[in-house]
């Protein structure tokens, strides 16, 4: 998420440029996050309360690895994948398409992985545990094709109501509980530093002075007037201290090895537009 932050700050600022490797990132992410965000809605539909739902689980199990969901219950851990890819996913003969274009990587690989890691790992509970797995296509128009025999069942996201309901059933998860030292196992290898990332080049500064952001739409365009800052295009609207505390987060988005920032960079930062008096007193109380 601190990845992503920082490249959406970057993209706002008009710092991306199209087509390079930071721009895919950003847009991969993007949607990764918005689809996560989409499939959210059907585990809290109809997980159960009583088993273990861990989002977005950063691991470091010979290498580093990160895992959408991984659902605990007693008997059984659940493996959960989310692709948010708009057109037809293609795997045949161990290579993947997307839209009929080679693709980057290999979701099916990555996935496998994923599963092989998970079941190392729930051999150190030294229980019988049931190691499963579900490769979700969220997107309304995604659609995957494919020609493996996979470990893990592939699902669109027309079928998820009606799969949910099958496999909770099947998997007798209604009436099951978690064990918590199973929790404890898996805190073991995560990984604290996995989404660490660097500060933005110095290089750049002059070009992410912009001012002030709506942090409703990114827009620029705003009024401020009577105390209120006031977004035009959106009509989004928040009191100076408030302004002035999302443009610490923004800028700690774009530097985030820097916990403290003084008023005269934020007084850049912001291009001026709030007086260093109002951000002096501002700043006392944050």
């Amino acid at each position: 998420m601190q990845k992503f932050q920082q490249l959406q700050e970057l993209y706002y600022r008009g710092s991306l440029k199209k087509g390079t490797p930071e721009w895919r990132e950003y847009f991969a992410l993007k949607y990764g996050i918005e689809g996560e965000a989409q499939a959210n809605e059907y585990l809290k539909r109809h997980l159960p309360k009583n088993i273990k739902l861990i989002h977005n689980l950063n691991l470091d199990i010979a290498g580093k690895t990160q895992i959408d969901y991984l659902i605990l219950a007693r008997h059984l851990w659940w493996v959960i994948e989310i692709k948010n890819y708009n057109g037809v996913l293609k795997y045949e003969n161990q290579q993947a398409t997307l839209r009929g274009e080679a693709f980057h990587n290999d979701p099916f690989a990555a996935m496998r992985r994923r599963m092989t890691l998970v079941k190392e790992l729930s051999q150190q509970t030294q229980r019988s545990l049931n190691v499963v797995g579900t490769f979700i296509s969220i997107h309304p128009e995604g659609e995957v094709i494919w020609d493996s025999q996979e470990a893990f069942d592939i699902v669109m996201r027309h079928q998820l109501n009606r799969y949910f309901v099958q496999k909770i059933q099947e998997w007798n998860l209604s009436q099951a509980d978690y064990v918590q030292a199973d929790m404890d196992l898996i805190n073991q290898v995560v990984n604290q530093e996995f989404a660490c990332v660097d500060d933005i080049s110095q290089e750049t500064w002059q070009a992410l002075r912009r001012g002030l952001r709506c942090n409703n739409c990114g827009s620029f365009n705003l009024e401020i007037e009577n105390r209120r800052l006031t977004c035009r295009d959106c009509g989004d609207s928040s009191s100076k201290n408030q302004a002035i505390q999302i443009a610490m987060d923004q800028y700690h988005a774009l530097y985030p090895s820097r916990p403290k920032v003084s008023v005269q960079t934020l007084y850049s930062f912001i291009d001026r537009q709030i007086s260093r008096k109002t951000l002096f007193l501002s700043l006392i109380h944050i």
